[in-house]
């Protein structure tokens, strides 16, 4: 599924969220939205050369942010696509 393929893009954007604040640990949150998924090969295991995967931030606020990814390995995309994450401390009602 979509979910599973996208996941390294979302560890991506996790690590990329706490380098930004300064956070010691990602966040929590959960995959809000996924869209416009394409996955250019069936498998990974069988790559020759290393994936490099990218996560580039194009919206931000305090309830999460909104992110496209890239996968590739050496000269060839394998993967794409965005999603939506939401932090979890925003989607709970106040106390």
């Amino acid at each position: 599924p979509a979910q599973v393929w996208s996941e390294p893009g979302q560890t991506a954007a996790a690590v990329h969220g706490a380098l930004l604040h300064g956070r010691a640990e990602p966040r929590s949150g959960v995959l809000a939205s996924l869209k416009d998924v394409a996955a250019m090969r069936p498998w990974l295991h069988d790559l020759d050369e290393d994936l490099l995967i990218e996560a580039t931030l194009l919206h931000s606020d305090p309830a999460g942010g909104i992110f496209d990814f890239n996968a590739c390995a050496g000269t060839t995309q394998v993967l794409s696509g965005q999603f939506t994450l939401m932090y979890i401390e925003t989607l709970q009602a106040p106390a």
